[in-house]
């Protein structure tokens, strides 16, 4: 064996031996709740340490999903529960679909995290960021503010978080709660030091986080479009979500952290 080779295959033998043991980790990425800059500090600590990490690439997942001709919802749920089952995998974000199957899949292998936002301001930041993007066609809003948010609430009280939680129909707000109370470490945006501490204990290490994914319209332009008859029909709309984030946050202040250490 050549000495470059020997040196390489040291190298890789000391590099595994002497990486922190971080824990297999699942971001469930909640869309427009503030989680980019977490999930971008978490991803880079655990490349750092020489993990194998994956983050859902939502346009491709999307232009599959069409082509073998299923809802995004489901083909997002298959594809989690396969990097679930993925022995070298460490790290794991994005846009998935949770579902029952995960802990099966997971087997107590893996740690769950999520984080969720007030979801009145979720809801004006997926019309804004969607409404006037200009890097993406993906999922971009063309109808005006109050014409999308009658289009909205004409399909009733809707629930994002219990979507994406995979749960829906009767009692569709209590199951989501319940698959969120099984989670190892759940936050909200409007008090995100609260997770980035928890994280941070769970890692044994302090994490750096950068703003990602701003507003392409400024906090003064958007109040600007919304009138008091919008803000009414965004409140019915997303009162399922209400009741979600407030069990979320009543948790989280009675015990001081999400889950007792």
């Amino acid at each position: 064996m050549a000495p470059t080779d020997l040196a390489r295959r040291a190298y890789r033998t000391l590099r595994r031996r002497t990486r922190p043991d971080l824990p297999r980790l699942s971001f469930l990425h909640l869309p427009k709740c503030g989680g980019t800059s977490l999930n971008a500090a978490l991803n880079a600590h655990y490349v750092r340490a020489g993990y194998e990490t994956v983050g859902l690439d939502a346009h491709a997942s999307k232009k599959a999903a069409d082509a073998v001709g299923e809802t995004l919802q489901d083909f997002r749920s298959d594809l989690y529960l396969y990097y679930l089952a993925r022995e070298r995998l460490r790290y794991l974000s994005g846009h998935f679909t949770f579902s029952e199957l995960a802990w099966d899949v997971a087997d107590g292998r893996w740690a769950f995290l999520t984080m969720l936002r007030d979801p009145v301001a979720r809801w004006y930041s997926a019309y804004f960021y969607g409404r006037y993007k200009t890097h993406s066609d993906h999922f971009r809003i063309t109808r005006p503010l109050a014409e999308h948010a009658e289009h909205q609430w004409a399909r009733g009280p809707q629930s994002m978080y219990a979507r994406f939680l995979g749960v829906a129909g009767e009692g569709q707000v209590g199951r989501a709660i319940a698959t969120l109370e099984r989670f190892d470490l759940v936050g909200v945006l409007e008090e995100s030091e609260t997770l980035v501490r928890e994280c941070e204990r769970v890692l044994g290490v302090g994490l750096s986080l950068q703003r990602k994914n701003a507003s392409p319209r400024s906090a003064e332009e958007q109040q600007d479009e919304v009138t008091p008859e919008i803000d009414r029909l965004v409140r019915e709309i997303v009162e399922p979500d209400r009741r979600i984030y407030d069990a979320v946050r009543e948790r989280i202040a009675r015990r001081g952290t999400w889950r007792d250490r």
